[in-house]
């Protein structure tokens, strides 16, 4: 890497060099980071009462308006 004009710090050259590695093997570098997880059955079943309870109370809007009432109400 002493050949290129632009100077690269340690720390920087790793991941620059996996890229080209990758390049060159005609493989995909990997993605970082965690996988997603699934949604437990618990919160489904709390998204579904919530749906309801939405679809009953006559719509989002009226739903939010309820939960900031209660909210003012319990504080």
């Amino acid at each position: 890497m002493s050949s290129l004009p632009v100077s690269v710090i340690t720390n920087q050259g790793s991941p620059l060099r996996e890229l080209l590695h990758a390049k060159k093997k005609g493989g995909k570098v990997g993605k970082r980071g965690r996988k997603p997880m699934a949604v437990p059955m618990d919160n489904i079943q709390q998204l579904i009462q919530v749906k309801k309870f939405v679809d009953q109370i006559g719509g989002l809007e009226k739903a939010k308006a309820a939960v900031s009432a209660l909210a003012q109400i319990l504080s």
